[in-house]
């Protein structure tokens, strides 16, 4: 039998490691502009709106247990952040023509080669989510979330915040930033549950696939930076 811990330790170097991304150099050099520094965001478009697929698919039917329901309880929490993200998304300038000048260019453009990552990451997320149904595995997905997400929205408030848009910046400034640290999941609350070697280790190999996913995801984004940038 192992605990619990050796999985947070896993996502907490992971988490050290994909805070050194090119994409959070970028948006925390005070040499560049807040506008410059968020203007890869339309490149997120598939990842955030498919990331309430994700939560619809980790949400537990039938809560019963005290897990259950801070699964739940978490899943509520981020439901709305897609909204978050296209009403940000306004306030910084982008719209439809920003994908393209028609349907198929957008289409070409939000589901195209260059942003493959975004669907991958996703269809990883929603696998994992519909199949690992022992509430560790769905805990250990959501402790991913956090790790991940308390990572770039530190970084992103930066650039909303030398763009004079904390406040007005509700998925990349203040109000989900603080957010992020007022989650019903604290993974240090589960530290010490024991769990058997089997379930552990295939916990381990997703946290891994996981991380892989959002180094390439970040690094995508970092190469579509200015990509829309009106001239």
């Amino acid at each position: 039998m192992k605990n619990v811990k050796a999985l947070l330790n896993r996502i907490d170097s992971n988490k050290q490691r994909i805070a050194s991304s090119n994409l959070f150099h970028w948006l925390s050099d005070e040499s560049i502009n807040g506008y410059l520094r968020l203007s890869f965001a339309p490149s997120m478009l598939y990842y955030l709106m498919g990331f309430k697929d994700v939560l619809a698919a980790l949400r537990r039917a039938k809560a019963t247990t005290s897990m259950d329901h801070a699964i739940n309880a978490y899943c509520g929490e981020d439901a709305e952040h897609w909204r978050w993200y296209l009403t940000d998304l306004q306030k910084l300038g982008f719209t439809l023509s920003t994908w393209g000048n028609d349907i198929q260019e957008w289409c070409d453009e939000a589901w195209g080669p260059s942003t493959e990552i975004n669907r991958q990451t996703i269809f990883h997320l929603v696998g994992y989510a519909q199949t690992c149904r022992d509430p560790i595995c769905s805990l250990a997905l959501i402790w991913v979330f956090e790790a991940t997400g308390v990572v770039f929205i530190g970084n992103t408030r930066k650039a909303a915040v030398a763009l004079g848009m904390d406040d007005q910046l509700t998925y990349f400034g203040r109000i989900h930033f603080e957010e992020e640290f007022g989650h019903s999941v604290v993974a240090r609350d589960y530290a010490d549950i024991e769990i058997d070697d089997e379930l552990h280790d295939r916990i381990l190999k997703m946290i891994d696939v996981l991380f892989a996913d959002y180094v390439e995801l970040f690094e995508c984004w970092y190469q579509h930076r200015t990509r829309y940038v009106k001239q």
